[in-house]
C-alpha cells in the first residue's frame, strides 16, 4: 500500500511505533495483574490443582504426539520424568487457578459477564471482518461458542482494570 521510499518509511515507522505501544501496554497490564493477584488472599484447594496439572500434562502429552514424537520418547530425550513434569504443572495450575478465581470475583464485585448480545456481536464484528455471511460465521463457530465467550469476558475485565487504573 505504499508507493515510494518516503511512503515505505512512514507506514515502517508507524509499525515499529505501534508494536512498541502495544507492547508496552501489555506489559502494564501484565504487572497491573501480578499485583492483584500478588496481594489476593485465595486458597486453592490441593486436589483442584493436581485436578488442572493432570488436565494440563495431558494436554502436552498431546502436543508433544502432534509433533511426532511419542510421549516416552520424549522424556527419554529430555531426561525427565512424569512426576517432575506433574509438580511443575501444578505450580502453574495453583497460579492459573489463583488468576482465575481472582478475576471471576472482580467480574462479581463489578458485574461484568457476557450477555448473549455480546456473543452475537462478537459473530457480526468476525462476519464484517471477513466480509461473511452472519449465518455462516455462527455455524462455522458453533462448538467455540464458549472459548468466545470467555474472549470477550477477558477482553471486558482488561478494560475494567485499565480504565480503573488509569494504565495509559
Amino acid at each position: 500500500g505504499v508507493s515510494n521510499l518516503e511512503e515505505l518509511k512512514e507506514h515502517l515507522r508507524k509499525t515499529v511505533s505501534s508494536k512498541k505501544e502495544q507492547e508496552a501496554d501489555n506489559n502494564a497490564f501484565t504487572k497491573l495483574l501480578d499485583t492483584i493477584f500478588d496481594a489476593s488472599e485465595v486458597e486453592v484447594p490441593e486436589k483442584v490443582a493436581l485436578e488442572e496439572a493432570k488436565g494440563q500434562l495431558e494436554n502436552f502429552k498431546q502436543q508433544v504426539a502432534q509433533r511426532g514424537i511419542p510421549y516416552e520418547k520424549y522424556l527419554e530425550i529430555t531426561g525427565a520424568n512424569e512426576e517432575a513434569l506433574l509438580e511443575n504443572m501444578k505450580g502453574d495450575a495453583y497460579k492459573n487457578l489463583k488468576a482465575s478465581f481472582v478475576l471471576q470475583e472482580v467480574a462479581k464485585v463489578e458485574n461484568v459477564n457476557v450477555t448473549q448480545e455480546d456473543i452475537d456481536n462478537e459473530f457480526q464484528t468476525i462476519a464484517d471482518q471477513y466480509k461473511m455471511d452472519l449465518e455462516t460465521v455462527k455455524k462455522a463457530l458453533e462448538g467455540r461458542v464458549n472459548e468466545l465467550a470467555n474472549n470477550i469476558f477477558m477482553s471486558k475485565i482488561h478494560d475494567l482494570l485499565v480504565n480503573s487504573n488509569n494504565i495509559k
